[in-house]
């Protein structure tokens, strides 16, 4: 099914968003990473998205509850609903740039990995050899990250898309509701955050070490932020990575507040910025050295993909 996206996508006046960022080794005035939108998708009615993935400009959303997948063209300005009914489908990519394959991991006790073309079909099924229950999946070329939790226990295996033989490359022992990590992919491997306070971030490298762990906690002011509301009622989405650091989203599930945190690339916590508003920064399209555009999910009437253009802006 395919929806023309100039119908859906809508410009608007200009939306600037500042996040005003200490460098280590900065000018006597830092720059600012400046946001600009640029448009937004409406996506359809019902689809709820947990996740997405890049491939160029080509974006792949996914949801956990039995939607299927969205795959939007930005090249033919198309969207296309590929139904995988009844799944949680909890990673997906597009593995060969300028085809209609997709391919998505389904978690859960009895996980599998599946193949598809543009009309849906599913054309291999491959079972996933891991033990618990798989919660997250990043695919990095050509290997699959894979996020399981088993009793108390966070663990990370490396898997052959073509065997689904996996290796445990990375475990991580924690008592309580805490143990679940989220995945997002890295150019250097893969990053794991968690959801809830403290919201610590780590990045894994392919051979499972972890290259830097941080998180807000040591953001100036940001403590204050919570005074009015507890870091237990807010929650964070999973980190998103761009040429000039990364960009965590925490979100207050009583409200629509918001706040941006953003790190430098080797993981030094910078600067917050509270943003009233129910949107996420989930994304970012382009290649990992040229990222064209920061992608964001906002609700309102509907859901909606937005795009951001992004600078660094020296005043």
């Amino acid at each position: 099914m395919g929806v023309q996206l100039e119908r859906l996508w809508g410009h608007v006046s200009l939306l600037t968003l500042c996040l005003a960022v200490i460098l280590a080794a900065c000018r006597e005035r830092p720059p600012q990473l400046e946001l600009t939108e640029a448009g937004y998708l409406s996506l359809p009615e019902g689809f709820l998205p947990s996740g997405l993935s890049t491939s160029g400009d080509d974006v792949l959303l996914w949801s956990a509850t039995g939607q299927g997948l969205l795959r939007i063209r930005q090249g033919d300005g198309t969207a296309e609903l590929l139904a995988i009914p009844d799944v949680a489908v909890v990673g997906a990519a597009l593995p060969f740039a300028n085809s209609d394959d997709w391919v998505a991991l389904i978690g859960g006790d009895e996980p599998r990995l599946v193949w598809g073309g543009r009309d849906g079909t599913i054309r291999n099924n491959v079972a996933v050899n891991v033990p618990g229950h798989v919660t997250a999946a990043v695919y990095h070329r050509p290997t699959w990250f894979v996020g399981v939790v088993d009793r108390d226990v966070s663990q990370v295996y490396a898997m052959d898309p073509e065997t689904g033989h996996a290796s445990l490359i990375w475990r991580l022992a924690d008592a309580g509701s805490t143990h679940r990590l989220d995945m997002s992919f890295s150019a250097a491997g893969v990053l794991l955050t968690s959801p809830r306070a403290p919201f610590v971030i780590r990045r894994l490298s392919e051979q499972g070490e972890v290259d830097f762990e941080t998180g807000p906690a040591r953001v100036p002011g940001l403590e204050e932020h919570f005074a009015s509301a507890p870091a237990a009622e807010w929650r964070s989405l999973p980190a998103v990575e761009f040429p000039g650091g990364l960009i965590q989203t925490l979100s207050d599930l009583r409200s629509d507040r918001r706040v941006l945190v953003l790190y430098s690339p080797d993981g030094t916590p910078l600067r917050f910025t509270p943003v009233r508003a129910p949107m996420a920064v989930v994304g970012a399209c382009g290649t990992p050295m040229s990222v064209s555009h920061l992608l964001a999910i906002r609700s309102g009437q509907g859901i909606e993909l937005v795009r951001y253009r992004w600078r660094w802006a020296h005043t």
